[in-house]
């Protein structure tokens, strides 16, 4: 999930798109549940999301695999199943890479 994507709220499943410069903590809108929690796992997917790319350009495709399946479990985002299939393909595990592209492709 892009940084900018929206959120859905848990409870009522109302589409956010929360602002990063916000002074307060984000709530829905509709049903006034809390939103933060998901905007601090979204921004934690996301470095580990640019960590595994990092850990690609540095030749590490094992561990850009490792962040890359950590940022997955946090919040399935198309961005980290696309460095997750490079770092497969990098690594040479053709189970990884089909796993992978499955979750690329939707």
């Amino acid at each position: 999930m892009a940084a900018d994507a929206p959120l859905r709220c848990p409870s009522c499943r109302r589409a956010h798109t929360i602002d990063p410069d916000r002074t307060t903590a984000a709530r829905c809108a509709r049903c006034d549940c809390e939103l933060e929690p998901l905007v601090r796992i979204r921004s934690a997917a996301g470095a580990l999301t640019r960590q595994a790319c990092d850990a690609l350009a540095r030749n590490d495709p094992a561990g850009a695999a490792r962040l890359a399946a950590e940022s997955w479990a946090l919040m399935p985002a198309g961005p980290t199943a696309a460095c997750g299939l490079l770092a497969a393909v990098a690594g040479g595990d053709l189970h990884a890479t089909s796993r992978w592209r499955q979750r690329l492709s939707g």
